[in-house]
């Protein structure tokens, strides 16, 4: 059943005289609290009147809504309803609610893959599915231990559908003492295709289309490679990804980590520094380089800080 405003204003006078019925008593009890501003008026709960000139605080007694400066322990009086039953009496119990000041901020750690046997021999990889060299497995570990030394812990992880990206994780987990945090792979993640340019080296690729050309394919934001992909299409599939799946848990204080591609980790960079199609034209990460993002509770960016690690630790 549902009780509107007058169900009460029927009862207001014998309320203040102290002769209200039993029925109407909890009917009162069982209708929902309306939430008031401080200083406004707690003698009628519909009455969006100041205390000051309402006549129902005078009846009440003269009760005022409290300030924030005066609310127990410092905290927004704002409440939320509790329903309870014992026996067959309704009662409710009001607590307050906790401030999102108090929410933890939410960090985010990109990570570019260790160096995969494609990236040593300075080939487009795109799509293609080479391991990490020795040189790779030493990167990830070195990027686990410096994250582990700055006290990162981590509560969930992402990463691609290619093994060189996994392989990362796995070490970089590994260093972080973390390998049960849980972990998701997603081809949204995946490096741009490259399309005809993939498994050739960038001197074979010059060599065919010319510096320039080769050059604008793989730094531009809205050029395609032959049957591959731009930045921009790369964008068009990271970033409903990044806002659906990674976002919501860095709202709620979650510590996230996701190891990636070059392109791909361009991609939400871009989204998160705003950056220009022109300004993106310039960013590129080395393998194993660690960038990381803290918010606020808004989720505004309050500190980035862009890790390079050294092929050789």
């Amino acid at each position: 059943m549902v009780y509107s405003p007058l169900t009460l204003g029927c009862d207001r006078a014998n309320v203040a005289r102290g002769m209200e019925s039993p029925f109407n008593r909890r009917v009162r009890l069982m209708t929902p609290v309306v939430l008031r501003a401080a200083g406004a008026c707690h003698g009628d709960p519909f009455c969006g009147s100041q205390a000051s000139d309402c006549r129902h605080a005078r009846l009440a007694g003269g009760h005022v809504a409290p300030s924030y400066q005066t609310s127990v322990n410092k905290k927004p009086f704002v409440t939320e309803v509790i329903r309870s039953r014992k026996g067959r009496k309704s009662s409710l119990g009001l607590t307050p609610l906790t401030p999102s000041v108090e929410r933890r901020a939410g960090v985010l750690v990109l990570i570019r893959h260790g160096e995969s046997e494609f990236n040593k021999q300075d080939r487009f990889t795109g799509l293609k599915d080479p391991p990490l060299t020795t040189n790779g497995v030493r990167e990830a570990i070195a990027a686990g231990r410096t994250l582990q030394s700055k006290g990162f812990h981590c509560d969930i992880a992402f990463t691609s559908k290619l093994k060189r990206a996994q392989q990362s994780l796995q070490l970089i987990l590994r260093e972080l003492h973390a390998r049960s945090v849980p972990v998701f792979d997603d081809a949204a993640l995946n490096e741009r295709n490259y399309g005809e340019l993939a498994g050739l080296t960038r001197d074979a690729a010059r060599a065919r289309w010319g510096e320039a050309q080769v050059h604008q394919w793989r730094r531009s934001y809205d050029v395609a490679p032959p049957g591959g992909e731009s930045l921009a299409m790369t964008a068009a599939r990271t970033m409903p990804f990044f806002d659906e799946r990674v976002r919501p848990l860095l709202a709620t204080g979650k510590r996230v980590l996701i190891v990636a591609h070059g392109n791909s980790v361009r991609s939400i960079v871009m989204s998160l520094d705003r950056l220009t199609p022109e300004q993106i034209v310039n960013v590129s990460f080395a393998t194993g380089t660690i960038l990381i993002y803290r918010l606020d509770v808004l989720g505004m960016i309050v500190e980035r800080t862009e890790i390079p690690v050294s092929r050789h630790a």
